[in-house]
């Protein structure tokens, strides 16, 4: 069972998140990039 965030927006900000993430893996950006994008979408949250 996952922790769910109390903030409404930050639990949606997440689910965009992760569905950008799989958005990425299946368009075979490389990993770098990934993680580049992963590390500014948490320095924005």
């Amino acid at each position: 069972m996952r922790i769910q965030p109390k903030n409404p927006s930050q639990n949606l900000k997440k689910n965009i998140f992760q569905r950008s993430c799989k958005f990425l893996k299946n368009v075979g950006a490389p990993t770098e990039t990934v993680a580049f994008v992963v590390f500014s979408c948490c320095l924005k949250l």
